[in-house]
């Protein structure tokens, strides 16, 4: 009994010791930087294309840099449009879009 004692206790000691640490991988390289554009500067002004067939383009560079390029059926549409398409530009552009959909009158 002492015997088995002795055996279960000496197994519990090993079974106990903590695992030898594996060595340290290498730091990961340091991130390259990228250039982001910054999306707090100006952007190009909306610009409003009257079409021979009556319809109105209106593109210009939204607030996140990219593209924005739409056509409408006519002026009211625009002016329905205005609230929902200034969510995407700046507060200079919408003001800007807003003083153009005025003039279209």
């Amino acid at each position: 009994m002492k015997r088995l004692f002795l055996t279960f206790f000496v197994c519990l000691l090993h079974a106990c010791k903590p695992a030898p640490e594996a060595p340290q991988p290498a730091a990961p390289p340091a991130p390259a930087t990228v250039a982001t554009p910054d999306v707090t500067a100006p952007a190009a002004q909306p610009r409003l294309t009257r079409n021979a067939d009556g319809t109105i383009r209106l593109e210009f560079i939204d607030r996140w840099g990219k593209p924005f390029d739409a056509t409408y059926e006519g002026a009211e549409y625009l002016r329905r449009a205005v609230p929902v398409v200034s969510r995407g530009m700046t507060e200079q552009q919408a003001t800007a879009l807003e003083k153009e959909v005025a003039s279209l009158r």
